[in-house]
This record gives C-alpha cells, sequence and structure tokens, in this order.
C-alpha cells in the first residue's frame, strides 16, 4: 500500500516529517478501533538461590569438568556423545545452571 493508495490531503509535509491528520476527510472510510489487549502479568521475581543450593551446584560442575579433563575428553565430544549443547555443559560445569537429574544422568 503506496502514498497513492491515500487521498493527498491526509499527507502533510511540517518540518519535514509526514504526518496524518487526526481526523481523515470526510468521506473517507473510517477504520475500526480494536480494544486493546489487557497487559500481561508480571512474572514473579526470581528467587535468589540458598548459599547451600549454589554451593552444591558449583561442586557439581567441578566435579564434572575434573572427570572430563583427567580422561582427556574435550567439551564438543562430550556434546556429541550426550546430545546436549557444548554450552549448556560449560554451563552446568561452572555452576550456573540447576541441571535437571535428565541432564546430568546424560
Amino acid at each position: 500500500m503506496g502514498r497513492e493508495d491515500f487521498p493527498s490531503s491526509w499527507f502533510k509535509f511540517d518540518s519535514m516529517t509526514l504526518k496524518r491528520p487526526s481526523r481523515p476527510p470526510a468521506g473517507a472510510r473510517a477504520r475500526r478501533r480494536v480494544p486493546a489487549r489487557p497487559a500481561r502479568p508480571r512474572p514473579p521475581a526470581r528467587a535468589v538461590r540458598p548459599l547451600g543450593v549454589a554451593r552444591t551446584l558449583r561442586d557439581v560442575g567441578q566435579r564434572i569438568r575434573a572427570v572430563r579433563l583427567a580422561r582427556r575428553i574435550t567439551l564438543a565430544h562430550v556434546a556429541r556423545e550426550t546430545g546436549l549443547s557444548a554450552g549448556m555443559l560449560s554451563m552446568v560445569e561452572r555452576g550456573v545452571v540447576n541441571p535437571s537429574i535428565g541432564t546430568l544422568v546424560a
């Protein structure tokens, strides 16, 4: 839909900006107003992990990394074998994410 599809009176040049009047000219087809969607509720604030959980995640990740390095296996190799991404495995090793049991078993 280009400019030629609208009456020329809809376009005014003011300070090099293209503006449309607040009301369409007589005889122009008015648009229906669509009711606004209600605002989405805000998600609850993330709870801060207790220190014990954070420490446990870090310890599990360090243990996984130590075993991987002791066996001289690359992160890319583990990713291929487990079906997890190298990024996810790295976050588990650093204790950044809370891995599911399924992730740990993989």
